[in-house]
């Protein structure tokens, strides 16, 4: 099964006399891709098998308007996560929960955001979610267990599900070079959120080993995440 990947990076880091964006294509292998919904073209890859697509812009070119497409077309549970890249966006995001977790991440330096569509999968609900994240749901899900001082706690009320991502063997330790994010999974979308200041992105970065590395490594947390989901006996 087919995942689709969006990713939204808001903000990259400036590198003094060199293109990030042209830099980020070539150690990626981002290539540009048409996007109907999109004003501008957006960056796409087939990664693990699945098909990607990125998109970037720098400072407050998004704004409130731009964030909402982005934002505008998936679960209930996210209050209408979207797929900007792959159909034309929605309604019903303002006043969402959200649109509240936009209020308080486009006033941050830095936001990256990632999202993952499991194509139909069933997927329970799951979060990743540090007490110093931005975005924050209104109703956490059940504590599980610890992740440690940076991520923060894994939160899913199905044991099984729970069980298969802290027995995975890499998936813990990979999900601990994240600082202060909020990861929200299930069957609607799968998604990171992350806001802050350039002190914890560029930790977050150098955890990775660069910010390339950081951004295949997050998309390969989304993508595991989902395929730790128990299948249910109906579906292939």
């Amino acid at each position: 099964m087919h995942f689709r990947i969006l990713l939204f990076c808001l903000l990259l880091p400036v590198i003094a006399g060199a293109d990030p964006t042209e830099d980020f294509k070539h150690k990626t292998g981002l290539a540009e891709q048409p996007s109907p919904a999109a004003e501008a073209a957006c960056l796409g890859k087939i990664h693990r098998g699945y098909p990607v697509r990125f998109q970037v812009s720098c400072g407050d070119v998004w704004g409130r308007y731009m964030a909402r497409l982005a934002l505008s077309q998936a679960g209930e549970n996210l209050g209408g996560v979207g797929e900007l890249m792959f159909r034309e966006p929605g309604q019903g995001i303002v006043g969402s929960p959200a649109d509240r977790w936009l209020s308080a991440m486009i006033g941050q330096p830095l936001t990256l955001v990632i999202v993952v569509d499991p194509g139909g999968r069933t997927v329970p609900p799951l979060e990743v979610l540090s007490p110093r994240a931005v975005a924050q749901p209104l109703e956490p899900l059940p504590k599980v267990e610890s992740l440690g001082g940076f991520v923060g706690d894994l939160r899913c009320a199905d044991a099984a599900y729970a069980r298969r991502v802290l027995d995975h063997p890499t998936l813990p330790d990979r999900l601990r070079k994240l600082r202060y994010p909020y990861l929200r999974i299930d069957s609607s979308t799968a998604g990171f959120y992350w806001a802050g200041d350039e002190m914890d992105y560029s930790g977050m970065i150098n955890e990775h080993g660069g910010y390339p590395e950081m951004v295949l490594a997050i998309m390969d947390d989304l993508v595991d995440l989902v395929e730790c989901a128990p299948t249910p006996a109906s579906e292939p």
